[in-house]
């Protein structure tokens, strides 16, 4: 039959033995020991890359799997004594397919809800490029998140380069993202000498390794670890040079946008957000219209989403349009550089302010480069730049004495007499428009996952490659129009929303430091208040909710998050480990002396029995054969004894 040509299979036989039973569970414990060393040395995360989410991981379980299924059935047919062995091996093949059920189609995320508002949005860890044309299609392809960096070869998806024409030419797993001064643009004002000078820097230690740039109209200084790094310049100009920014009536509140021309970034015009609100605005060739407003602008589902805490992240989402063209455009009040499209919307860029305020002393008195002669006496470690021309000159001080001073052009180094310091000048140049520099970094340890970053390209040859980091959307111009990309984790909504009334937190006496934390929540308007703890969660409709961290603090409002577990796999796992429990326990009592002993009686009993059965039936034979002849005492003392041997033997 099947069982028996299964056996003699030298596959089977092989997938059934314990030669590849033990090497499997000694490579799966070392596996699993390195994984828990992963996660003490980074987090839960970096284990689940480096091991427990893995192709190879999931291969090896495959394996472990049908070794135990081949050999149950090696089994067959099964004896008494097999009933312990049949039953544990149940157990474990009903752990294995209820864990994957839960890896192919759990739920395991973060749910973030600001005290006084609600949420159903869980972000899971997976990340997700999304896409949307103009003419209405719509991609999503999932991204492998990975420790490595990926090339072209590695990330091809068909259907984004040829209904959408996109391409993905890279991906960088940890990033760092740093404002640089972009000195390939100019200020049409760049000839005059009092114009505003930009000097774009890397500075280089055991510590750091980061660009920069200070400018000398809108960021003048830095503080950099112990030293603090200032651009300076002669005496102040007599006559003031225009300020970049417009402002109307100092006396209102009203929120205004400065419309600025992307290649020279001197402000066009200067709107008021009720103006904005009211009708659409010209200027600079292109037609800019209100979408809509935010308070607090979050990304949820790949698109732009009102949280609702007044004035927490300010921000408009614009449309541009000029000559048949449309583009999207977002402006954030806290996040000025940030901007959709690198090189402006149709000739444009924008800056919001959150409020309205007259200019400062300052502005009104040096609206150009910080003089020396004004710049406070500094204690510490300082360093002070001065352009000159195409150099500058770089002065180190410690505690208002001078240690270095040095003049250096665009690519020459200098280095500190402390922190082992090295400045490099990556530029002089009078642009004041920045832009953001991606840099690779190694996975710190001990530290929330970095983000990471892709790099797009689109089908039209002039259209620059852009850098999209993690959480950000952009558009992209393309030959069939523009396609607004989104690059971040995926999204999942829970079947109902939390509303966080309350967050609390005890601190040990005399710190800062949690003790215990807990959130007063509701289901529904009309539903009771419920409390979820650090350890008591929530449980809802198959999802369990664990209270797992907070943001709070001065200036920010408070949010409460949630971890959120749903486990399909759950009750078979549960039914897995009762059945392997049992099994264990049957086993063990089988191979206990009491049992032992009590078969012992029982194969004496069902000899005695089989003997006495063999003498009747010896008589009964003997009197049909010959009713005169009896068996002896002798005789059957013999054949007694025979029949125990024989049946000891079986």
């Amino acid at each position: 039959n099947l069982i028996q040509a299964l056996k003699r299979n030298p596959v089977f036989k092989f997938l059934s033995s314990v030669k590849l039973a033990v090497p499997l569970l000694l490579v799966i414990a070392g596996v699993v020991a390195a994984g828990t060393l992963y996660e003490s040395r980074y987090n839960a995360e970096v284990a689940n890359l480096m091991v427990y989410k893995t192709p190879w991981f999931f291969g090896l379980m495959v394996l472990l799997w049908l070794n135990i299924f081949c050999a149950a059935v090696s089994r067959i047919p099964y004896k008494i004594h097999h009933t312990g062995f049949v039953i544990t091996h149940i157990g474990l093949l009903t752990l294995l397919i209820g864990a994957y059920i839960t890896g192919a189609s759990g739920v395991d995320g973060q749910m973030r809800v600001l005290e006084g508002q609600k949420s159903n949005i869980v972000v899971l860890q997976d990340l997700v490029i999304h896409a949307e044309s103009e003419k209405g299609l719509k991609f999503e392809t999932g991204l492998n998140r990975s420790l490595n960096e990926k090339s072209a070869s590695e990330l091809e998806f068909p259907v984004l380069n040829k209904a959408l024409g996109i391409s993905v030419e890279h991906f960088y797993p940890f990033i760092e993202i740093s404002q640089v001064a972009d000195l390939t643009q100019k200020d049409s004002n760049s000839s005059d000498p009092n114009a505003p000078k930009t000097l774009s820097f890397h500075l280089k230690s055991q510590f750091f390794d980061v660009s920069e740039s200070l400018n000398s109209r809108d960021k003048t200084s830095l503080q950099m670890g112990p030293a603090t790094l200032r651009l300076l310049s002669g005496p102040a100009p007599k006559s003031s040079a225009p300020s970049r920014t417009k402002k109307p009536n100092p006396s209102s509140k009203d929120r205004v946008l400065n419309i600025l021309s992307a290649p020279s970034g001197e402000v066009i015009k200067a709107v008021t957000l009720s103006e904005l609100k009211k009708h659409s605005i010209t200027a600079g060739g292109a037609t800019v219209s209100l979408l809509k407003s935010y308070e607090e602008a979050v990304v949820a589902k790949n698109k732009l989403a009102e949280n609702g805490t007044p004035g927490a992240n300010p921000a408009l989402e614009l449309k541009v349009e000029s000559q048949g063209k449309s583009v999207r455009e977002v402006a954030y009040a806290k996040f000025k550089q940030f901007s959709l499209n690198r090189n402006g919307a149709l000739g444009l860029k924008f800056e919001f302010l959150a409020e309205i305020a007259g200019p400062s002393a300052s502005e009104s008195a040096n609206p150009g480069m910080a003089s020396e002669s004004d710049a406070a006496p500094q204690t510490g470690n300082v360093i002070d730049f001065r352009i000159d021309g195409e150099t500058a000159w770089v002065k180190l001080s410690k505690n208002g004495k001078e240690v270095l001073k040095q003049q250096v052009k665009t690519g020459e180094t200098v280095q500190t007499p402390w922190m082992g310091m090295q400045i490099t000048v990556d530029g002089i140049g009078s642009s004041s428009a920045r832009v953001e520099k991606i840099t690779p970094i190694e996975l710190p340890p001990k530290s929330n996952l970095p983000p990471s970053a892709i790099l797009v390209k689109s089908d039209l040859p002039e259209a620059p490659s852009e850098w999209i980091i993690e959480g950000q959307g952009k558009t992209i111009p393309t030959k069939n129009g523009n396609v607004e990309l989104f690059y971040g984790p995926k999204t999942v909504e829970t079947p109902f929303q939390i509303f966080l009334q309350e967050f609390r937190k005890k601190d040990y006496p005399g710190t800062s430091t949690a003790l215990s934390f807990e959130s007063t929540i509701k289901l529904s308007e009309s539903g009771s208040s419920q409390i979820i703890q650090m350890n008591e969660p929530l449980q809802e409709q198959g999802y369990l909710l664990y209270q797992s961290s907070y943001e709070m603090g001065p200036g920010i409002p408070t949010a409460s998050i949630f971890s959120v577990n749903r486990d399909p796999g759950r009750i078979i796992k549960y039914m897995g480990a009762i059945i392997l429990c049992l099994g264990i326990v049957i086993f063990t009592l089988m191979r206990s002396k009491w049992y032992l002993n009590r078969q012992k009686l029982k194969t004496s009993a069902a000899i005695t029995l089989l003997a006495l059965m063999g003498q009747t039936a010896f008589i009964a034979d003997s009197q049909a054969q010959n009713a005169t002849s009896a068996l002896s005492p002798e005789a059957a003392q013999s054949e007694i004894t025979r029949l125990m041997e024989l049946l000891e033997n079986r």
